[in-house]
């Protein structure tokens, strides 16, 4: 991701790595993803997810899915 140099979006703004803590949430139940890097623009605020984070954070969010799902009694 680090070769746009310009936002993609609003092609104006200049994209600035962040490494941010993301909440995800499945069924009332609540999952949180450490170092979740992502791009955002200084100009319009879109933020761009790092392709190995958005990897990575697919196989979590797959499991996590998969584990609220199993619970018995579950929400």
């Amino acid at each position: 991701m680090s070769h746009f140099k310009k936002c993609p979006i609003c092609r104006k703004g200049k994209l600035t790595k962040k490494e941010i803590e993301e909440v995800f949430t499945y069924k009332g139940y609540h999952i949180a993803i450490p170092d979740y890097t992502i791009y955002e623009c200084d100009t319009c605020g879109e933020a761009i997810v790092g392709r190995n984070t958005l990897k990575e954070s697919g196989k979590i969010l797959k499991e996590f899915k998969k584990y609220v799902d199993s619970m018995k009694g579950g929400y």
